[in-house]
């Protein structure tokens, strides 16, 4: 998909570790949604991944920095067990990647009590949107691009979740709430 980084199958040979970079963020992903099962209560949903965020991570809401334990504000307590792992590549970019808003999130709902377990992020639209030719970039997802799979992707989550509390977190991801 031209413009769209897709976490789970694209190599970024600029900008990942190496090759083996979706092979992480899939196993990043599997693990994070494991420690959720029967826990979770919470489901927030956001538009797409960032490339602060989620594009290296490969969890919504979540950046490289707090699954490596960088995060000076979050500590190492995301409930992902064994994920550290950077996925950018340390030579073209020094640090981790942060995203501010990933930090207001995640504070925001674990100073009110929650456990990182009883929440989970997600992203209506799974790929990464930028614009064409410049990876590190964000965009809203093109019209008609969001993802309309054979399978509900309300049904996926009402297995993970049960019947739980959905709340979009930005409007323009609410139209994914509707899908049947």
């Amino acid at each position: 998909m031209s413009g769209s980084f897709n976490p789970w199958l694209d190599p970024d040979t600029e900008n990942d570790f190496s090759e083996q970079a979706p092979g992480v963020r899939a196993a990043q992903l599997e693990c994070y949604l494991a420690e959720r099962v029967g826990r979770a209560k919470l489901l927030l949903v956001e538009e797409a991944p960032g490339f602060r965020g989620a594009r290296f991570s490969d969890i919504a809401m979540t950046s490289e920095r707090m699954l490596a334990g960088e995060h000076v504000a979050m500590g190492a307590n995301l409930g992902v067990s064994g994920v550290s792992q950077r996925n950018s590549n340390a030579q073209h970019h020094v640090k981790t990647f942060t995203e501010p808003m990933t930090s207001i999130a995640w504070s925001l709902l674990l100073q009110r009590g929650l456990d990182a377990r009883e929440f989970v992020f997600w992203n209506a639209f799974p790929c990464h949107p930028h614009k064409p030719g410049q990876p590190l970039t964000n965009r809203a997802p093109c019209p008609g691009s969001w993802l309309r799979p054979g399978i509900s992707w309300r049904e996926c989550s009402n297995s993970l979740l049960g019947q739980r509390c959905w709340l979009s977190v930005v409007s323009t991801s609410e139209p994914w709430l509707s899908w049947q």
